[in-house]
């Protein structure tokens, strides 16, 4: 649980199984104040991200969540 909102849940009722993508993508936008997602993947190693496991996503995968069609 991220916070008193239930913030992960709610996204993921919106997002669905790639909502702590999106959290960790919300976070590098602000942090890097930068929205390139070539950088994305250089963020992730020096970084805290929200995924409980260590996976580093591509730039290529990230692309392809931003074109995916919403449910």
């Amino acid at each position: 649980m991220i916070g008193y909102y239930n913030l992960d849940e709610e996204i993921s009722g919106i997002i669905g199984k790639d909502a702590v993508l999106f959290l960790d993508l919300a976070a590098y936008t602000i942090v890097a104040e930068n929205s390139a997602t070539q950088y994305y993947p250089d963020y992730t190693y020096n970084h805290p991200l929200f995924m409980d496991e260590t996976k580093v996503f591509s730039d290529s995968r990230v692309s392809s969540f931003f074109k995916r069609d919403q449910p």
